[in-house]
């Protein structure tokens, strides 16, 4: 494996979901030529990988963590005592695909996103 060539910035580790933070442009590397690497890596720690790159956006962390569901959309709600929360809208079918379950996904997007998440599946 090739794992010599990526700055490995960091982990979160949520239930049986570990969230790799790597430098931009080298996600790749450690998921490898049609995932090889990352299901190799997978295999030998017994938990699911997945890979962000940093910096990276509210979006990209959301789109990283939950896939392969299909997120429609992130909202930014705004609560009272000036509380915000972030919103994210999941296509229903994607529920049976999510890599964990729905706390750990919340507990985790709302490390990376800075502001506590919500996921709602419509």
């Amino acid at each position: 494996m090739m794992l010599q060539k990526v700055h490995l910035l960091g982990a979160e580790l949520e239930d049986n979901l570990l969230v790799v933070l790597v430098k931009k442009g080298e996600g790749g590397v450690i998921i490898g030529r049609h995932g090889k690497v990352a299901k190799h890596l997978e295999k030998m720690l017994g938990k699911k990988i997945r890979v962000l790159e940093v910096p990276y956006s509210y979006y990209d962390a959301a789109l990283s963590i939950l896939k392969p569901a299909r997120i429609l959309g992130i909202n930014l709600l705004f609560q009272l005592k000036g509380k915000e929360r972030y919103k994210v809208r999941v296509q229903k079918w994607g529920m049976i695909k999510l890599p964990s379950d729905i706390s750990s996904l919340e507990k985790l997007l709302t490390r990376f996103m800075g502001k506590e998440v919500v996921l709602y599946f419509e």
